[in-house]
């Protein structure tokens, strides 16, 4: 999972132009969250994305290439896309952040919140989970309030606009919705805009009067959240949801269910789904569940759904109905359907699925990394994220949906490149960012690769931290084929504790036998080890209990000299930064007239010594009297 103080970007090749410097995408291609995609109403061959840190991504061919175009977004968490049956030049996205417009067909965004709650500082007024355009009149636009992909800020709220989102709103009145329901999905009735349907985290609620007023309409369904919808274009009163079947409990409740007047009363559709439970304590993926759902325009009888999680991935199908359903998406076994991509350290767990309006057979789903299309109804499914370049290298076509944390070039050969990334791990490019080949072979948390330090005296000696994200969970990894293989070699048994291994550094000085390495372990301290990373030892004293560590500088001409960004805890509720003028044996803080107790990085400008801090805005409540400290990029030419 990725959050918002991850670094996202894409990785970019810098050229000069005639004195000016312009960035293009170079790859790898996909490897983050696709969160919404829609195909264009209008043309078959045009395909429009939104994903989690990227923002909003346009295709004309297909999917073969992609174009970023975030001017004018403020928000690049794009929750839902919509596009105007009658104009696709104009397109609507609902963001954590609100509403954006374009009419220039996504080259440019604007906000429209004329109606929505104020933005809040540190919260979000009204966050858009679902968009919903009038198929008769395409100047009416509803907005569901939630967010469903972390089941969070439900307000059990809808809004409306008659003028193209120019103006909203509330056409909820109190007591209409649960006051706390997530709206993930908004359907209009296509023969009759009066009828409009909403997916909440409550139930199925319907309204006959074009949101005046609302009522439950869950008749037959399971007492679950709802997921998704999808109206028959073909009959209209046929209606299908996905139901969510809670993890680990029994028995399974969950799937697809459908009606024959309108959404009024509800029928499982349940043969040839797995519904598989997962162990109580397992993670929500091992249970079966279905979100994204999709009827063919032609035919209300041919669906597709998406399974979401881990067990039961991929897409299903069925043409009669719901009476039957059929595996579509085989990524593995013997009647394997899909081409793949590099992406092959996990499954295709749907996150978002389209059927295209005028090319029913055409259908595109993203995944946590991918981007699949099938032009044969499911037959067969080819990426459509990244190009094939080698037998292992591959290179992005600019849908790139990545969080890097480092990127270090050779010094050895300028044209090599390890890219150290969130979710993926390490990248290695050997010809100038042309290509790209994945180097996890021998890691053990090979889904994060913080840092690469190559031995500025031994090509083939490189070093690097991996771990986890989302908990504190890390170790050092050594190289001695340059990349080829690794080893852990930083791991308790060896002296480092397990925790986050963000900053590794390499003292320049040392003998090459004996190669010093420093590391900071999030929760530990600095650790050092004097033969190569083989064994380690704490390089703490004076940081204070369990040190949340967010930087490490070494100054090369004075090896002797640390410095170390500390974030507030408890035990020390303020941070700060300190420095070692003895290798480590002994810290001292160092900052006297600011504080940043949310620090997230420290460089050093090793042309004049300038320190170089960025922190957080933070409301320190550590403190005895809690206060709010300001964030920003702080620099210091004395030291600190």
């Amino acid at each position: 999972m990725r959050i918002g103080l991850t670094l996202a970007i894409s990785l970019c090749a810098a050229v000069v132009q005639a004195g000016d410097i312009t960035w293009t995408n170079i790859g790898p291609g996909g490897g983050g969250w696709i969160q919404s995609i829609a195909a264009d109403p209008r043309s078959p061959d045009v395909v429009y994305v939104g994903c989690d840190v990227g923002g909003f991504y346009k295709s004309m061919d297909r999917g073969a290439h992609w174009r970023i175009t975030n001017e004018g977004l403020t928000d690049y968490f794009i929750e839902c896309v919509a596009v105007d049956p009658k104009n696709s030049d104009v397109i609507y996205l609902g963001a954590q952040g609100g509403v954006f417009k374009s009419t220039d067909g996504g080259r440019t965004w604007a906000e429209k919140r004329n109606g929505f709650p104020q933005p809040q500082r540190y919260s979000y007024s009204a966050p858009i989970g679902a968009l919903a355009i009038d198929p008769r009149d395409s100047q009416v636009l509803y907005a569901g309030i939630g967010r469903p992909r972390q089941q969070r800020e439900g307000k059990g709220q809808v809004y409306k606009s008659t003028d193209g989102g120019e103006h909203w709103r509330l056409c909820t009145p109190a007591g209409s919705l649960p006051e706390d329901a997530i709206i993930s999905d908004l359907e209009v009735r296509p023969d009759d805009s009066k009828v409009v349907l909403a997916a909440t985290s409550r139930g199925i609620y319907r309204s006959d009067d074009a949101g005046q007023s609302w009522r439950r309409s869950s008749e037959g369904l399971p007492e679950r959240p709802t997921w998704e919808l999808s109206i028959a274009a073909s009959q209209p009163e046929v209606v299908y949801c996905t139901v969510w079947s809670k993890p680990g409990a029994q028995p399974w409740n969950g799937g697809v269910y459908r009606s024959d007047d309108g959404g009024k009363s509800w029928r499982p559709k349940l043969v040839g789904l797995p519904k598989l439970v997962g162990k109580p304590g397992a993670p929500a993926p091992m249970t079966s569940n279905y979100k994204e759902i999709v009827v063919d325009p032609r035919d209300a009888n041919r669906v597709y759904v998406g399974g979401t999680a881990w067990v039961t991935a991929g897409v299903y199908r069925t043409t009669d109905g719901g009476e039957h359903w059929e595996w579509c998406s085989r990524h593995h076994g013997d009647r394997k359907n899909m081409d793949y991509g590099w992406i092959t350290n996990w499954g295709p767990a749907v996150k978002c699925l389209t059927i295209s309006p005028v090319a029913p057979e055409r259908l595109y789903f993203g995944t946590s990394g991918h981007v699949f299309r099938t032009d044969d109804g499911g037959e067969t499914w080819r990426q459509v994220y990244t190009e094939r370049v080698g037998r292992d290298r591959w290179k992005g076509n600019g849908l790139e949906v990545t969080c890097m944390f480092n990127l270090v070039i050779d010094p050895f050969d300028r044209r090599r490149l390890y890219c150290c990334y969130n979710d993926i791990g390490l990248l290695i490019s050997e010809d100038g960012g042309e290509s790209f080949r994945r180097s996890t072979e021998g890691m053990k948390n090979s889904g994060n690769c913080f840092m690469v330090v190559v031995d500025p005296e031994h090509r083939d000696t490189l070093w690097a931290t991996t771990g986890q994200w989302s908990s504190n969970v890390g170790d050092v990894c050594k190289s001695r084929d340059r990349g080829q293989t690794w080893s852990v070699v930083g791991r308790p048994e060896t002296g480092l504790p397990n925790g986050q291994t963000k900053t590794l550094l390499l003292n320049p000085a040392s003998p090459r036998g004996k190669r010093r390495l420093f590391v900071a372990v999030n929760g530990h301290g600095v650790y050092f080890s004097d033969d190569g990373g083989e064994s380690w030892k704490n390089r703490s004293q004076g940081l204070g209990e369990a040190p949340a560590v967010r930087g490490l500088v070494l100054v090369p001409r004075v090896p002797e000299t640390l410095y170390v960004a500390v974030a507030a805890t408890k035990a020390n509720p303020l941070g700060g930064i300190y420095r070692s003028t003895d290798a480590g044996e002994r810290w001292e803080r160092i900052n006297e007239s600011l504080d940043f107790p949310d620090v997230k990085s420290l460089r050093r400008d090793e042309r004049n010594g300038a320190l170089y801090v960025t922190a957080r805005e933070m409301y320190n409540r550590c403190l005895e009297r809690p206060r709010l400290f300001k964030g920003g990029l702080h620099r210091s030419r004395d030291d600190g």
